[in-house]
This record gives structure tokens, sequence and C-alpha cells, in this order.
């Protein structure tokens, strides 16, 4: 190893401490304030305290500011489990790494960070209120096709049903994204990425995850999938998609029979030819093997991205910081869209 990447992977592994020790102190910042207010170290006592302050913050804000502000407070600047689950997969990244010369921290890390952002602070608002219009209309009109062919009871059958039909039907809208071509230039922005990351996973344009949700939605409301939007399995799944994600050279071994790798999901994002329109796996593998989707390689770890010469890269921490790659890539699966259209 020569004397650049050495450095770097120093580097890497004192930013890897840096995020664990803020999420450390983070905590203990909480429970020390629950001991100075008299209350119980509890999960549920912390999680009212963050509540308290994140309400506090936004308070002052308007309502649609408010919900941005709640979300990244919540889900990342007040969260001790973001930074501490971040550095573990840094950790990962940097014991076992694809390339060693790639940053923990990277321009491509701080952009894909950056879309997380947007994601839970824009995103989620608008994704949620769509859901909630397909739901009403299916109630409305569509509630003749059923509703409840998943049982209720008992509930760890009804739970373990939603998770396998859950990630089929995500298997389904990733197959769909990827063959149609109009759902593909926005589903191109999530495989643009050439140095992969753990936010890589929240690389997703706007209109690619409403395709996925429209593509979805009648099975989901026909079955009658339980929701696990507030559950412990959706904050466990997001978390693996993140590992699997990831600069990591791993394929899990006799785990890569049942679930998606890292191995397996960069040969998915592979810029080689013979490596298109495979692995097209969420959580579980055995929808690949099912159906041929599946490669069979568990050794090769490709270069990543696109071939789109015109895709807008995000290149330095300039072009990151200035949001000029953030908003060029938002626009960019509009002007393909228009191109297909004139061509039809």
């Amino acid at each position: 190893m020569n004397a650049v990447p050495a450095a770097r992977r120093r580097a890497s592994l004192v930013a890897v401490a840096i995020v664990a020790v803020i999420g450390l102190g983070l905590a203990g910042a909480f429970v020390l304030s629950l001991r100075a207010r008299g209350l119980p170290v509890t999960f549920a006592s912390y999680r009212a305290a963050r509540e308290e302050l994140i309400a506090a913050a936004a308070s002052a804000l308007p309502a649609g500011l408010a919900f941005v502000v709640g979300q990244w407070l919540g889900h990342v600047f007040l969260s001790p489990p973001f930074y501490l689950a971040t550095a573990a997969i840094l950790f990962v990244e940097w014991a076992w790494p694809v390339h060693s010369e790639q940053a923990v921290l990277s321009p491509s890390f701080v952009h894909d960070l950056m879309w997380y952002l947007a994601v839970i602070g824009v995103f989620v608002g608008v994704s949620g209120w769509c859901w909630q219009a397909l739901r009403g209309a299916y109630q409305h009109h569509l509630r003749f096709l059923g509703g409840g062919v998943i049982p209720a009871n008992p509930l760890w059958l009804r739970l373990s049903l939603g998770i396998v039909v859950g990630d089929f039907l995500a298997w389904f809208h990733h197959l769909i994204r990827h063959k149609v071509r109009a759902f593909w230039l926005f589903h191109e922005v999530h495989h643009a990425q050439r140095h992969m990351n753990q936010w890589t996973n929240e690389r997703v344009h706007l209109v690619d995850a409403l395709a996925a949700m429209a593509i979805q939605a009648l099975p989901l409301l026909v079955l009658g999938v339980p929701s696990f939007e507030t559950g412990a399995y959706v904050v466990a799944a997001a978390w693996y998609t993140r590992l699997y994600h990831a600069n990591v050279r791993s394929n899990f071994g006799w785990l890569r029979y049942l679930l998606v790798t890292p191995q397996s999901h960069r040969l998915h994002h592979s810029l080689r030819p013979e490596h298109e329109d495979q692995n097209f796996g969420v959580i579980f593998s055995v929808w690949d093997r099912l159906f041929g989707t599946l490669n069979r390689d568990a050794t090769v770890y490709p270069e990543t991205g696109v071939a789109n010469p015109a895709f807008p890269v995000e290149r330095g921490y300039a072009d990151v910081l200035g949001l000029r790659a953030f908003l060029r890539q938002q626009v960019h699966p509009f002007r393909g869209l228009m191109d297909l259209l004139r061509r039809r």
C-alpha cells in the first residue's frame, strides 16, 4: 500500500472515531438531561425528551419548514443511533473496503447524505401525501377488490407475510423501473454513483420514489399488507440497505443465498454491459433466484456508475456543497423524458 492511501486510511479511521464520539456524546447529554430533571433513564423518557426539544426548536417556524427541521433533527442531528450506525458502517468500509483509496467522508458521501436530507425533509412529506391519496382512492373506488387477504392474526404470521410480500413487490417495482425507459430516466440518478457509500441508498429522485409507490400500491392495498412505517423492521431494513450500498468487500458467505449483499448489489450497480438488469433484490435474494435475474458470480466487485456521458456527476466538494450537482441531478431526468417524448 502506498503512502497516499495509507494516510487517507488513517484519516478515515479518525473520521469514524469522531462520528462515533458525537453519537456517544449526544447520548450522554440526553442521559444527563434526564437525570437532572429527575426522570428515569429509559428509551421512552429519552424519546419524549428528544421530541420535546425538537418541538421547541421548530415551534417558531412556519408549518412547512417546521416539518423539515423536525425531520432533520429527529432523524439526523439529534439522533445518537444515526451517528453510531453511520460510524459502524464507516468502520466496516475502513476495515473491508472495495477501494481502500476511497475516503469515508468523500464528496460522494457528502453528496448522497444531502440526498438523504432531501428525502426525509421534503420527499417523505410529498410521498406520504401521495400514499394517503392513493389509499383514499382505493377505499372509495376499488375496495371491492379486497383488502384483507393477509390474516390479521396471529400477529407474527401477519408481520412475516407482510415482510415477504412487501419485499417481493419491492423486487418487482425495482425491475419495472429498469425495464421501462421513462422510469429508468429517474432511477438512473440512483445508479450514477461511481463511489458507492452508505448514503447511495438514499440517492433517489422523488419521481422515482413515486413511481415505485404507484407500481406496488394496488397489490399492497388488495392484499392488506401491514404497514411497517413505524416499526423496527423498517429501521433495520433501512440500515441494512445502507450497509450493502457501502464500499464493502464482502459477499456474506452462505447468507448470500438468502440476503442481498454488498457484493451482489455492487454488481447490480455495475458499469459492465454483461451485468445489466441483474440482482434486483432489496432485502432477500430469493426472488432473483426464482425468476432468473440473479448473477451467481459472488467474487466480482466491478466499477459502478452509468454509461451516460451526459449525466451530471458530482465533481468535488465545491460542486457538492454549492448544490450545483444536486440541482442538476433533479432536472436531468426531465430533459431525458422530453427527448424521449419528442422521438415518439
